[in-house]
């Protein structure tokens, strides 16, 4: 067997089992219970030498007084995904290396009644750098939903209040990995500066997809000229971008047409005054630099106007290049008809 799922109230006899399965590559174990996994089990997975990817959903673990000696090793492990308790996730990671990872998920799961705690993210970002390798590439950081009432609740009430972490506490740590991909799909970090983001843009030339979700109780420190900066040719992997900016003032297009390469943007509008002529604005200053784009959204709904304008501008240059292309197919045939004559 080479991938096993487990979806579970009661994980004792089940991960038992997956720790048999030597040829193993894929496993995912969602426990549906308030069981505690034994974290012994993590010393047989590490155990399974082709094992790929992990992707565990779980209460707690249940952990031994002698968990600080061990030092356990995921040998081709390239893919884990942890939706867990903060200290779950920081002391997996503690006692493991991962030489071939170059993926982590985390989706924390909060406790039944959240405090206001500072989570040690640094901690726990530095602890992820030095036990994996250079081939480390996409970091997903976000809050567990099982779409229950219950648990939105809970995570409504904790981004709404929860004390976000300054970049430069983080930045040291995180702008040493060489991401495609970040993505925070929760207010994990104050308001970022255009300098933060130059930063980013130049630690990272390989990112691919870019999303800060921040929160609402803050104010935009980013205006619209950040786009400007990720169309850059420094930024040209660049395929999805999610932030959240000031839109009072929308920047006039940039003169020379960007080639970016960019698809998919979504934009939290703050202070837009939604305008025909704005709509106008956005739209151009965005198509001259993603001439690509195919989507653009804000507030998690679709700018139907600024789309439609950037649709109409994309259409005009693919009619624009559809008659020039016939053009020098007529021009083409008229000299050869004269060459012919001669």
């Amino acid at each position: 067997m080479r991938s096993l799922t487990i979806r579970c109230p009661s994980p004792i006899p089940m991960i038992h089992a997956s720790t048999l399965f030597q040829n193993l590559e894929e496993l995912s174990l969602t426990i549906t219970s308030f069981t505690p996994v034994p974290a012994a089990v993590l010393r047989h997975w590490s155990a399974l030498r082709r094992l790929k990817t992990i992707s565990l959903v779980i209460p707690t673990f249940q952990w031994t007084i002698e968990w600080p000696t061990w030092e356990l090793c995921f040998e081709n492990l390239e893919s884990l995904s942890l939706s867990c308790p903060f200290t779950d996730a920081f002391m997996f990671l503690s006692i493991a290396s991962f030489p071939m990872l170059s993926s982590f998920t985390f989706n924390l799961i909060l406790p039944q009644f959240p405090d206001l705690q500072v989570y040690p993210w640094a901690g726990i970002l530095q602890t992820l750098r030095s036990n994996t390798s250079p081939c480390f590439q996409e970091l997903v950081i976000g809050l567990w939903d099982d779409r229950t009432p219950e648990t939105r609740l809970r995570n409504t009430r904790f981004t709404a209040s929860h004390p976000t972490v300054p970049f430069s506490d983080l930045e040291a740590t995180l702008l040493d990995f060489n991401l495609s991909r970040f993505c925070t799909y929760f207010p994990l970090l104050q308001p970022l500066t255009l300098e933060d983001v130059v930063n980013m843009r130049d630690a990272w030339p390989e990112i691919e997809s870019l999303v800060i979700g921040m929160p609402e109780i803050y104010e935009a420190k980013l205006d619209l000229n950040v786009l400007q900066v990720l169309s850059d040719e420094r930024c040209e992997s660049l395929e999805t971008l999610e932030l959240t900016v000031n839109a009072a003032l929308v920047p006039r297009p940039k003169k020379t047409r960007s080639t970016h390469r960019l698809g998919c943007l979504k934009l939290n509008l703050e202070n837009w005054n939604d305008t025909f002529e704005n709509r106008c604005s956005l739209a151009s200053y965005i198509d001259s630099l993603f001439p690509y784009i195919h989507f653009v959204s804000s507030n998690g709904e679709e700018l139907e106007g600024v789309k439609g304008i950037i649709d109409a501008l994309q259409m005009g240059r693919r009619r624009e290049r559809r008659h020039n292309d016939i053009a020098e197919a007529e021009d083409s045939d008229e000299d050869h008809e004269l060459s012919d004559l001669d």
